[in-house]
């Protein structure tokens, strides 16, 4: 019987979506060390968050610098190995798909400790996010799968996860009804934005931030737009501005305000329109009863096509190999 946890979180979308998880387990009495990885390392992206939402303090937490992604997912491995094998736990939980994730689990398994991955079987099929690659990773060195959704599940069923799977829901949405009341509550971010109607954009992908054409595009078409933008810059973001000496153009334009990243969660509800750079805004809208526009991505239409073609190939192929192995084994494909 699993008798002690250990909870890993690392970035702030993990604290936020770990956050019920820490309180089921709070709430229930179960026995669990709390970690921060350290991958953002600073107090605005993590432990802000921690404090406002009222989280426990991680009994080890990490601060791990900007390096490259092979040296900080190097250095986030020793650092979780020391904690294994202090702690020894029964289960290692970590969440979602980054370099903090991907370096938590293989420094796990390779003490032969399992891994629980929740967010399991989530899929975008864009081979130019490095996210792709981390959580495909995660799923096929996990032994526990949580998947949010039964597409999800029929992902890790098509590429044959050795682990166990789970359909549990996505903690977003936990995370979305606990906390919008407290950002109701405590959050003013509504009383400085200056239009009544405006469009809500988050852009800090890096196929769309770290590419100065694509950069120059959005800034252009933030101060161009036939609606205001609210625009929260992410600390990435906002980096790669001031690189392309961007940041004074879009700051000084009337038609856009810019703001941090954190208090989000109050603006998916009075925005206008929504043009967001990732699922995470979508989510928490769709569930705040919105309805978002599709997500912004760099490239055209073209792109988007190619990118569902090559998400029914690699279905369609895995299909065909499962069949074959079912042949060659004399059973019949399901």
């Amino acid at each position: 019987m699993v008798n002690r946890y250990m909870i890993v979180v690392g970035t702030r979308p993990e604290i936020i979506k770990m956050a019920p998880i820490l309180r089921a387990f709070k709430k229930e009495s179960l026995p669990h060390t709390f970690v921060h990885c350290g991958q953002h390392y600073d107090y605005e992206m993590s432990q802000h968050f921690i404090d406002e939402l009222k989280l426990p303090k991680p009994d080890y937490g990490f601060k791990v610098k900007t390096y490259s992604p092979a040296v900080q997912t190097g250095k986030i491995m020793i650092l979780i190995e020391n904690v294994v094998k202090k702690v020894k736990p029964d289960v290692v939980l970590v969440e979602g798909d980054t370099n903090g994730v991907l370096a938590s689990a293989l420094a796990t398994v390779k003490l032969g400790a399992p891994v629980g991955h929740v967010e399991a079987g989530l899929r975008s099929f864009d081979l130019r996010m490095p996210e792709e690659y981390n959580r495909r990773l995660v799923d096929h060195i996990s032994t526990y799968l949580f998947a949010p959704t039964e597409n999800a599940k029929q992902n890790l069923k098509l590429e044959n996860v050795w682990g166990k799977t789970f359909v549990t829901g996505n903690t977003v949405i936990d995370a979305v009804k606990q906390h919008l009341p407290l950002a109701k509550q405590k959050s003013k971010i509504l009383d400085n934005i200056k239009f009544k109607k405006f469009a809500l954009v988050t852009a800090h992908r890096a196929e769309n931030v770290d590419n100065p054409t694509v950069l120059r595009d959005f800034v252009e078409s933030f101060i161009h737009a036939p609606i205001p933008i609210v625009y929260p810059v992410h600390p990435r973001t906002r980096k790669q501005l001031h690189k392309q000496k961007l940041w004074k153009k879009l700051s000084s334009s009337k038609n856009v305000q810019l703001l941090p990243t954190r208090r989000l969660l109050r603006l998916p509800d009075t925005h206008e329109n929504l043009r967001d750079d990732n699922n995470r805004l979508r989510r928490n809208t769709r569930r705040s009863h919105r309805p978002p526009n599709k997500k912004t991505r760099s490239g055209n239409s073209n792109l988007h096509r190619k990118t569902r073609s090559r998400r029914r190939r690699l279905r369609q192929g895995c299909r065909r190999r499962k069949e074959k192995n079912n042949r060659s084994d004399g059973t019949n494909p399901k």
